[in-house]
């Protein structure tokens, strides 16, 4: 909608192209509605996706935390080490 309407309404405001002005709308409303929507229940991720459960999250506390391998996001670590 915004780079329609600053392509085609209001032709570059400010001497900005309207994909720029998208894109710093898009960012601001992705953030937004990332820090004000709850966090997922544990119900739904066992419903949708369960061997998450296992190897993400613990299940004893009420606050899940995230147990990430030093080498599990990292594929040149991870080729180096195989």
């Amino acid at each position: 909608m915004i780079t329609v309407l600053f392509s085609f309404i209001y032709p570059h405001p400010l001497g900005i192209h309207a994909d720029i002005w998208g894109l710093l709308v898009n960012t601001f409303l992705f953030i937004t509605v990332s820090l004000l929507t709850k966090p997922v229940s544990k119900e739904t991720i066992k419903r949708f996706s369960p061997d998450m459960m296992d190897e993400l999250y613990e299940l004893d506390n009420e606050i899940p935390h995230i147990h990430v391998k030093p080498h599990q996001y990292n594929p040149i670590r991870r080729m180096l080490l195989s």
